[in-house]
C-alpha cells in the first residue's frame, strides 16, 4: 500500500514538471516528501521542479547529496539543478547528467535529463546524434526532440508535426506535443491553429502560468490581426488526438468574445487570470504571468499585480523581472529624452541612483539581468563629464564578470575607459576578458546551427569591432606598433562598420596617411550610420589640413566620385549565383485587394521587407519612397513593401504619420515561414521572378544603390530578350 502511495506521488510531481506547473510540484512534492520521507526518486524530482519554478534548487540538491552519499537520485538531482544554474549550468551540467545516468544503470528519467542537458547546453551536432541514438525511447525524449526542433533555425513544418504525431501516438496526454506545436505555429503567425493546442495542453495541465500566458498570446494574435494579416491561407495542423473538435470550438468561441472590442478581449483575459490566481495564488511566477498580459491591456492592472508580488516576494526571480522592467521603462523614457534633443540632467540622476541602489541592495540573481544594468549604468556614466574615474573602471569591472552577449558595447566602454582615465591597463584586462568570453559565445552559437554563412559574417564583424576596440586601447597606452597590428587586422576585412572605419581613419591620420584616412570615410559615408559620423570625421580632417571648411564640400564631391564606381561595382558583384525564384504569394495589399507574385512577371521587382518597430526599416522609408516616386510611371519596374507584423492595426496611422505613399502587402506569415529574419531585408526579382540580389539591413545610399541593381537587371533582361 505505501509502495503504491509512493509511486502516485511520484507520478503526481512528474507530471507536474512534464505539465510545465513547475510552481505546483514544486509546493506539492514538498508536502507529499513529509509523507514519502525516505523517497528518493520523489525527493529528486521535486527539487527539478524547484529548480524550474526559481528555486534554489542546487543547494537543496547539495544536501540531499550530503544526506545521501554516492545515492544516483541525489546525483539525478544536482545535475538537474545544475542544468538550470544560470551560472554553472554551461560548464558543469552535461558531465552531471553523464554520470547521473551512469549511476542510474541508463534508468529512463537520467536519460531524458542527459538529452535535455544537451538540448539546453552542447553544441548541436552533438545534441542530434543524441537523439539520433535514443529519440523515440521514451514519450519524454520524443517531446524533447521536438522542443530541440521548434527552436533550431532549419526546422520543416513537416518535421514539427511528425514529431508531434509521434509524441501523441506514444502519450495522448504529452502536454509538450501540444504547447511545443503550438510555439512553432506561432512563431510563424499562424494563432488559429495554435490555439486549439494551448486548449488541449490546459485541459492536461491547468495550473501552468506558461501555458496560460501562451494561449494569452494567441488569443490576441488572433484578435489583433486581420483575417489575411497572417500572409496565407490557413492550414489546418494534422492533430490527429481526439476531441479535436471540442478544443477548436472552445477556441473559436473564445476568438469570436475577444473581436467584440476591447472589453471583448478584458473579459476573456480577466477570466483566464481570476482562474489561474484561484489555483495559484501563492506562486509569485503567476502573478508575473497575470500583470504582463495587462500590460497593453489595462497598464493600471499590470501595475497593481507588480506592487502585490513586490510586497509579497520580494526575494524571487519573478520580483526581480518586475524591478527591471520598471528600470527599462524609465531607461527608455531617457533615449526618447536623447532623440529629441532634451536632456533631463536630475532625471538621470534619479536613474542612476536606482540602478546603483538596485545592484547594491537587490541585485538580480541571473547575470544577464545584472550585466543590464551595469551597462545601463556605464551609459550614464559615460555620459556625466563630471563621473569619478574609478567609479567608471568599478561599474565595468563588475559587468564583465557577468555579461553574456554585449560584447562589442563592452569593449566600446573599454575604449572609453582607456582615453578618459589613467586606467589604460585596466581597460585592456576588461577588454581582453570580453574578446575571449565573446569568441567562447560565438563558437557555441556555431555549433548549434548548420548555417555556416550566419556565422562567418558574425565572426567577421565581431573580429572587426573587437580589434578595432583593441588597435584603440593599445595606442592609448603608446603601444604603437601592437595597435598597428590590431587594425592591419580590420582593415583586411571586406565588410566594415562606421565603428571600424572611424578608428582606422584616425589612426592613418596620426601616421600621416592622410589620402587613405579620407578614402575610409569617404567609404564610410555609404555605409549605415555613417552618413552623420564619418561625415564629421571627413570634416574635422579637412578642417585640420586646410585650417577652415572653405572649400570643403567640393573636396567631398571629387572624393566621393573617385570611389562611386568601385561601390558600383562591389554592390553588383553581390548578386545571388544561383537566383532562386521568388517563394510564390498570394497577400492582401493594405487596403485588403490581394496581390498574387504572379502579377509582378515580366518586370523588375523590388520588395522591401519590414516592420514599424524594426529602427533601421522606418529610418529608409523616406528614401525607399523616393525610389518608388523616381519608377512610379515605369511600367518595367515595381517597388513594394512586405509588412512583417502580426498586429497591423494602427499600420495606416503609422504611415499617415511618416507621409508614406508606398504599397504595402500584408505577409507576417508568409516572411516567417520562408525564413527572413533580418529586417530589413530587401530582394530585387528579375523579370523571371528570380531573386538575383538580396540586400539585408539597411543603407544610407539606397536610391543611388538599389537603383545599379535595377538598371542592372533591367539591362540584363534586355539582353535575354534579344538574345
Amino acid at each position: 500500500m505505501e509502495d503504491r502511495a509512493a509511486t502516485a506521488a511520484l507520478e503526481q510531481v512528474r507530471r507536474g514538471y512534464m505539465g510545465r506547473d513547475w510552481w505546483g510540484c514544486a509546493h506539492e512534492g514538498a508536502a507529499l516528501r513529509e509523507k514519502h520521507p525516505d523517497d528518493a526518486r520523489l525527493q529528486a524530482w521535486t527539487i527539478l521542479c524547484a529548480g524550474r519554478s526559481g528555486g534554489n534548487a542546487l543547494a537543496q540538491a547539495e544536501a540531499m547529496l550530503a544526506e545521501r552519499p554516492g545515492d544516483p537520485w541525489a546525483l539525478f538531482a544536482r545535475a538537474g539543478a545544475l542544468l538550470d544554474d544560470p551560472s554553472r549550468g554551461q560548464q558543469e551540467s552535461i558531465p552531471a547528467a553523464r554520470a547521473a545516468l551512469a549511476a542510474l544503470d541508463g534508468h529512463p528519467d537520467a536519460l531524458w535529463q542527459l538529452g535535455r542537458a544537451l538540448v539546453v547546453h552542447a553544441p548541436r551536432i552533438e545534441t542530434v546524434q543524441f537523439f539520433a541514438e535514443h529519440g523515440g525511447a521514451t514519450p519524454d525524449l520524443l517531446a524533447l526532440e521536438l522542443a530541440f526542433a521548434i527552436q533550431s533555425i532549419g526546422s520543416t513544418e513537416a518535421q514539427v508535426l511528425e514529431l508531434a504525431a509521434r509524441t501523441r501516438a506514444a502519450d495522448p496526454n504529452n502536454v509538450d506535443a501540444e504547447f511545443a506545436t503550438a510555439t512553432w505555429l506561432l512563431n510563424h503567425r499562424r494563432p488559429d491553429e495554435a490555439g486549439p493546442l494551448l486548449v488541449r495542453a490546459l485541459e492536461l495541465s491547468p495550473h501552468s502560468s506558461s501555458l496560460h500566458a501562451q494561449l494569452w498570446e494567441a488569443l490576441l494574435q488572433a484578435s489583433d490581426s486581420a483575417a489575411g494579416g497572417a500572409g496565407g491561407a490557413m492550414v489546418e495542423a494534422p492533430l490527429a488526438r481526439e476531441h479535436d473538435d471540442a478544443d477548436r470550438s472552445t477556441w473559436e468561441a473564445m476568438v469570436q468574445a475577444a473581436r467584440r472590442g476591447p472589453e471583448g478581449r478584458r473579459a476573456v483575459i480577466d477570466a483566464g487570470v481570476a482562474s489561474l490566481l484561484r489555483a495559484r495564488p501563492d506562486s509569485p511566477g503567476t502573478l508575473k504571468t497575470a500583470a504582463d498580459v495587462y500590460a497593453t491591456l489595462a497598464p493600471e492592472v499590470q501595475a497593481k499585480y507588480e506592487a502585490e508580488l513586490l510586497e509579497r516576494f520580494p526575494a524571487s526571480g519573478s520580483a526581480d523581472w518586475v524591478r527591471v522592467g520598471q528600470l527599462r521603462k524609465l531607461t527608455q523614457a531617457r533615449y526618447e529624452r536623447e532623440t529629441k534633443k532634451t536632456p533631463d540632467v536630475a532625471a538621470d540622476a534619479q536613474l542612476r541612483a536606482q540602478i546603483e541602489t538596485l545592484l547594491r541592495e537587490r541585485p538580480p540573481a541571473l547575470p544577464g539581468l545584472r550585466a543590464e544594468q551595469y551597462m545601463e549604468l556605464y551609459f550614464l556614466l559615460r555620459d556625466d563629464e563630471q563621473a569619478a574615474p574609478e567609479v567608471l573602471l568599478s561599474t565595468l569591472q563588475a559587468w564583465v564578470e557577468v555579461e553574456p552577449r554585449n560584447f562589442i558595447v563592452l569593449a566600446d566602454a573599454a575604449v572609453v575607459l582607456a582615453e578618459r582615465t589613467p586606467y589604460r591597463r585596466e581597460a585592456e584586462v576588461i577588454l581582453r576578458e570580453a574578446i575571449r568570453r565573446s569568441e567562447a559565445m560565438l563558437a557555441a552559437g556555431r555549433a548549434q546551427e548548420d548555417d555556416s554563412k550566419i556565422f562567418d559574417e558574425q565572426d567577421s564583424y565581431f573580429a572587426g569591432r573587437m580589434n578595432s576596440a583593441l588597435g584603440s586601447v593599445l595606442l592609448a597606452q603608446g603601444r604603437r606598433d601592437e595597435a598597428r597590428e590590431a587594425f592591419a587586422r580590420v582593415q583586411a576585412l571586406a565588410n566594415k562598420s562606421p565603428e571600424m572605419v572611424l578608428p582606422l581613419a584616425a589612426f592613418a591620420e596620426s601616421e600621416g596617411r592622410i589620402a587613405e584616412a579620407e578614402q575610409l570615410l569617404v567609404e564610410g559615408l555609404a555605409l549605415w550610420g555613417g552618413e552623420k559620423s564619418c561625415e564629421e570625421a571627413l570634416r574635422g580632417l579637412y578642417r585640420r589640413q586646410h585650417g577652415s571648411d572653405r572649400g570643403y564640400a567640393r573636396h567631398r564631391a571629387r572624393l566621393e566620385d573617385d570611389v562611386r564606381a568601385k561601390r558600383r561595382a562591389q554592390v553588383l558583384a553581390g548578386a545571388i549565383a544561383e537566383p532562386k525564384p521568388l517563394p510564390p504569394f498570394a497577400l492582401p495589399r493594405l487596403n485588403d485587394e490581394e496581390l498574387r507574385s504572379e502579377a509582378l512577371r515580366g518586370r523588375v521587382a523590388v520588395i522591401n521587407l519590414w516592420t514599424t518597430w524594426c529602427g533601421p526599416c522606418a529610418a529608409e522609408m523616406p528614401a525607399l519612397q523616393q525610389l518608388a516616386d523616381a519608377y512610379a510611371k515605369d511600367p518595367d519596374v515595381a517597388v513594394l513593401t512586405i509588412n512583417g507584423e502580426p498586429h497591423t492595426d494602427e499600420l495606416r496611422g503609422w504611415l499617415a504619420e511618416r507621409k508614406i505613399r508606398l504599397e504595402v502587402l500584408l505577409g507576417a506569415r508568409w516572411t516567417s515561414d520562408n525564413g527572413f529574419t533580418t529586417l530589413p531585408t530587401t530582394l530585387f526579382v528579375d523579370r523571371a521572378g528570380r531573386v538575383v540580389f538580396s540586400h539585408e539591413g539597411a543603407t544610407e545610399r539606397l536610391v543611388e544603390e538599389f537603383t545599379w541593381r535595377i538598371e542592372a537587371l533591367r539591362e540584363a533582361g534586355r539582353a535575354d530578350a534579344a538574345g
